[in-house]
């Protein structure tokens, strides 16, 4: 339990800030940096921060936009709906090549680099590198991303950017059709389809998943990355180039194939259980795949796949609906407490002295970016924590059981949903 979700914590406490920018005076090579990145960038396919169905279709990406004013805000852009979820814009600057930002008047580095043609940005932090690609303007705007202007966003007393209306998502007209299509264009030219011929790959159950710079077989052959005890099941993962990543299930003499994230700098492999998880008298194979790897990020995403004429079929799970639905946050900036109550029985705890964490005051309550699963004798657990613009000090920690449904296949649940705070 809290195998990944923990290790995220320090980090997320050394990233995003709202705090100025330093005295620095920048040299001729941080200025080329700054005016390189500026504009908008969207998180590769590899990176993690984007969102596929089970039919590996992108329904959501992360988009980061630089300004030309020292500022950043990461844009969540719902491909489909046509509209982006938009952060704050957060202060930044340059010191010696590296990307600066502050936290409580604690300096966080990065450095960020740009190819020679102008279209891929690097981001170096925590021995880890992520990968943006550059989005036009017309492609941001298709994509839901509200224009930029410093006039648009304003401080409240406590320095904290709010924008004109005080709300963050950016919904302010019903989608249509040509709306839907000019995003979704937009998203297939960031993330073209690939026909790659996956029926001339070999499994071959020796190959087993291993990451260095020697060793790199799984861009270029799927590698196992995940069996049962008996190799009745063997998961193997292909992630072609390092972008296009795909799974294969050989099962009974058959193999299924999908497109699936399963691959972050990490490099924390899927687990699978292979039980009768819905009490059908039939088995169903359950697979966690960590995706969302990063300061502040550590996601499990859950996939059930349902054995359906001789083939899996997959059914995924996201909870974030769930989890705001039984869990209430009263936030009271001016006691400094955020209190939570389990809205099944009444149950709540109260995080104090949040000013200690959260100078500028608490505005919202967020789920998804920190959410695990464990299995253990045919049953799911869910871990999952609330934050504060990828912050967690100050929030408890929910576990629930993941029931999964003979009745409608598809169909998920939490039960046995308790919550508890941890004092660190």
């Amino acid at each position: 339990m809290f195998r990944k979700i923990f290790a995220v914590l320090t980090a997320a406490a050394l990233t995003l800030c709202m705090a100025g920018c330093s005295e620095y005076v920048m040299t001729e090579a941080d200025l080329a940096i700054y005016e390189s990145v500026q504009g908008y960038w969207a998180a590769d396919a590899g990176t993690g921060y984007n969102v596929f169905d089970e039919d590996g279709t992108l329904i959501s990406m992360s988009v980061v936009e630089f300004t030309d004013d020292f500022n950043y805000l990461i844009h969540m852009c719902y491909v489909k709906q046509g509209y982006a979820l938009t952060y704050p814009p957060v202060k930044y600057s340059f010191e010696d090549k590296l990307f600066k930002v502050m936290t409580d008047g604690v300096p966080s580095y990065a450095q960020l680099s740009v190819s020679d043609d102008g279209q891929t940005l690097y981001w170096h932090t925590d021995n880890k590198t992520d990968t943006y690609i550059r989005v036009s303007k017309e492609d941001a705007t298709a994509l839901g991303i509200p224009e930029y202007s410093a006039e648009s966003w304003v401080t409240d007393e406590n320095g904290s950017f709010v924008n004109e209306t005080g709300a963050e998502v950016y919904d302010t007209e019903e989608s249509d059709t040509d709306k839907d299509g000019a995003a979704a264009e937009a998203a297939n030219l960031m993330y073209p389809a690939v026909n790659y011929d996956l029926l001339d790959y070999t499994l071959d159950p020796s190959v087993k998943f291993e990451r260095d710079g020697e060793n790199e077989d799984w861009r270029k052959t799927p590698v196992v990355i995940a069996e049962t005890e008996d190799s009745e099941i063997v998961l193997y993962g292909i992630c072609i180039d390092g972008k296009d990543s795909f799974v294969f299930i050989e099962h009974d003499g058959t193999v299924d194939r999908y497109e699936q994230s399963w691959l972050t700098p990490r490099g924390i492999m899927p687990e699978l259980m292979y039980s009768d998880i819905d009490s059908d008298g039939e088995k169903e194979l359950a697979v966690s795949y960590y995706v969302g790897s990063g300061t502040g990020l550590s996601v499990d995403s859950l996939v059930i796949y349902e054995l359906e004429d001789g083939h899996f079929v997959p059914y995924a799970y996201d909870p974030t609906d769930a989890l705001a639905d039984v869990v209430s946050a009263d936030i009271d900036n001016d006691a400094h407490t955020v209190t939570f109550t389990l809205l099944t029985n009444g149950e709540s705890v109260t995080c104090e002295k949040t000013d200690e964490y959260y100078s500028d005051g608490i505005d919202a309550i967020y789920w998804g970016s920190l959410i695990e699963y464990d299995f253990e004798d045919g049953e799911i657990t869910l871990t999952a924590m609330p934050d504060v613009r990828w912050f967690y000090e100050c929030m408890p920690t929910v576990r629930a059981k993941v029931f999964y449904s003979a009745a409608e296949p598809g169909e998920f649940g939490l039960t046995d949903i308790v919550m508890e705070y941890i004092e660190f």
